[in-house]
């Protein structure tokens, strides 16, 4: 499982720096792999960041599971842009 959060606008998504750290250990004793930040910027497209590696640089240019888990929680499909904070953006449908 995925803690999915959801921020207001895109500014806030791209200059997110979570203490990853502490992201970790949450997850490790709640059972979740990591945090899916996202901003709704339609209907149903939305970009999107995954926290829940130790190292920044390890941050996904792109997350199915993470996409998966958004699109089974509001029950449609979607689309999702993610990876632009990394300068390496992608698209998920």
């Amino acid at each position: 499982p995925k803690l999915l959060i959801e921020v207001p606008e895109r500014a806030t998504l791209h200059a997110l720096r979570p203490p990853l750290e502490r992201i970790v250990d949450w997850g490790r004793e709640h059972g979740v792999n990591g945090c899916y930040v996202l901003w709704r910027s339609g209907a149903r497209t939305y970009e999107g960041r995954n926290f829940n590696h130790l190292d920044a640089a390890m941050e996904d240019r792109a997350t199915g599971v993470a996409a998966g888990a958004l699109a089974a929680h509001l029950g449609c499909t979607i689309t999702v842009h993610q990876g632009a904070a990394l300068g390496a953006p992608c698209l998920i449908r």
